[in-house]
């Protein structure tokens, strides 16, 4: 590594330090359903474009292409002459900062931590394998694995950019590491996310003479209380010793659009987390079923918003997974596989076939947080581990 920490790209690159400051300065927000011009702030272009800049300058040649409008990934392919292939991923969008910080974007390190949004969620990933990427392309020799290493968009909204690369690369990578901040911990199972918006209808009146409406707010009052029973039915229901239980949680209500209006429409959004093995399908049905036992189906109707986030199921243990434990272990790091509560890109590629598990640098607890930082520590550990896990 270089010891110039302010270096620019060059064929000796910037130190990892370096390098985590600079992706975490080069705004990346998810838009979710914005357009990316709706503020400067937002896409994932410019993060995509800076690190086909960094694989050029391995000696590589990146493909980028758009996944959504100037929201591409970029990933570049390292041949080593290998037998297998392992794919290291991380998403490049973040979630939306506390725009009352002067400086959401700081990269600044403060008390051995580098801070700023994205700085653990997942940023710190994406330095990691970046320069495990660039040591690849200067010892290909070393490798044990042909090596991906990929960027890809929209991980905080819709998941949109794993499903799109685990498409693309099906059948070229035998094994799939998606960089989230597990505290270096190997996640190999987490639940699955499944939201609904409950549409309560009524009929508008004003509000001097609310006998003449029906009031959408009151009509759905029965509902919240079905909701929270079935949430506490869920939570009951232990089935993992990891992960314990499904989950519901009413999250939002909208109703009412005047103080001089009855309410027409009332709306209830509901997050719901699944187990792994728990079917889409099968659990929208039993949350219809229970909304319909308080409120008859006339009055109501429901709307899926994300339903592709599906669980990851357990990773059978492989020689991949085993030369990760590995390296942990040799770096005096615990090597038990966990698991998460919150959705991945992982299960997308899961679900097309690859054996994927989530890994990378940083506390979860961190992430999304107005105080969002990464202990570089950890990262230069990471960087280690990653390079005893490909041999480089």
């Amino acid at each position: 590594m270089s010891g110039n920490e302010d270096n620019p790209i060059t064929p000796r690159g910037p130190s990892l330090r370096a390098l985590l400051q600079a992706v975490v300065r080069i705004p990346s927000v998810t838009p979710g359903d914005r357009s990316v011009s709706d503020h400067p702030t937002y896409g994932e272009g410019r993060l995509a474009q800076f690190a086909a800049s960094f694989m050029r300058d391995c000696g590589l040649t990146p493909k980028v292409h758009d996944v959504h409008p100037e929201r591409p990934a970029v990933w570049a392919r390292l041949d080593a002459g290998r037998d297998k292939t392992v794919l290291l991923q991380a998403h490049l969008d973040t979630v939306e900062p506390d725009w009352a910080d002067a400086d959401p974007f700081s990269g600044e390190e403060r008390g051995g931590f580098i801070h700023g949004r994205g700085a653990c969620d997942c940023k710190a990933s994406l330095a990691v394998f970046l320069d495990a990427l660039r040591a690849a392309a200067r010892a290909p020799q070393r490798l044990r694995y042909n090596l991906i290493v990929a960027g890809v968009p929209d991980e905080e909204h819709a998941l949109t950019g794993s499903l799109f690369l685990a498409q693309r690369l099906r059948g070229q990578a035998d094994f799939v590491l998606c960089g989230e901040p597990t505290s270096l911990v190997p996640v190999t199972a987490h639940k699955g996310v499944l939201r609904w918006r409950v549409i309560v209808r009524g009929s508008a009146a004003h509000s001097s003479t609310p006998e003449l409406g029906d009031n959408a707010v009151y009509r759905a009052a029965p509902l919240i209380g079905a909701i929270e029973r079935y949430g506490a039915a869920l939570a009951a229901a232990d089935t993992d010793p990891d992960l314990k239980h499904a989950t519901a949680c009413l999250v939002e209500i909208r109703g009412g659009t005047a103080v001089n209006v009855v309410p027409g429409e009332c709306q209830i959004l509901v997050d719901r987390r699944l187990m792994p093995g728990e079917n889409v399908e099968e659990a929208e049905a039993a949350f219809i079923t229970a909304l319909e036992a308080a409120l008859p189906r006339e009055h109501w109707r429901l709307e899926r918003i994300v339903s592709h986030c599906v669980p990851l199921k357990r990773c059978p243990d492989n020689e991949f997974l085993d030369g990760l434990r590995r390296a942990l272990a040799a770096a005096g790091l615990p090597d038990r596989p966990g698991a998460m509560h919150c959705g991945t890109d992982a299960s997308n590629y899961a679900s097309a076939g690859f054996m994927a598990i989530a890994w990378g640098p940083g506390e979860l607890a961190l992430a999304h947080t107005r105080g969002e930082r990464v202990e570089m520590a950890e990262v230069a550990r990471a960087a280690e581990i990653m390079a005893a896990f490909l041999g480089v």
